[in-house]
C-alpha cells in the first residue's frame, strides 16, 4: 500500500515539475496558458506567441538570478 501511494505521490510530483518546467522555460503564468483568451494582452496575439519570453535562458535566469525583476516588470505596457 505504501508502495503504490508512493508511486502515485511521484507521479503527480512529475507531472506538476514537467508542467511548470514548461511554464517557466516559455515565460507563462498558469492563467494565462490555461486562459489565454479571457486575458485582453494576449487575445490579438498568435498562439505561438509569448510577449514576455526571454527565450529559454533569459526565462531561466531571470527566475533563478534575478528574482527582483519578476516584480519590478511593467507588464501592462506590452
Amino acid at each position: 500500500m505504501a508502495t503504490v501511494l508512493a508511486l502515485v505521490g511521484a507521479c503527480v510530483f512529475s507531472v506538476l515539475a514537467g508542467a511548470h518546467v514548461f511554464l517557466i522555460s516559455t515565460g507563462q503564468t498558469t492563467w494565462e496558458f490555461i486562459r489565454r483568451d479571457r486575458i485582453d494582452y494576449l487575445k490579438h496575439l498568435s498562439p505561438s506567441a509569448q510577449p514576455f519570453s526571454e527565450g529559454l535562458l533569459g526565462n531561466w535566469s531571470r527566475l533563478l538570478l534575478a528574482p527582483h525583476r519578476l516584480v519590478a516588470r511593467d507588464w501592462e505596457a506590452v
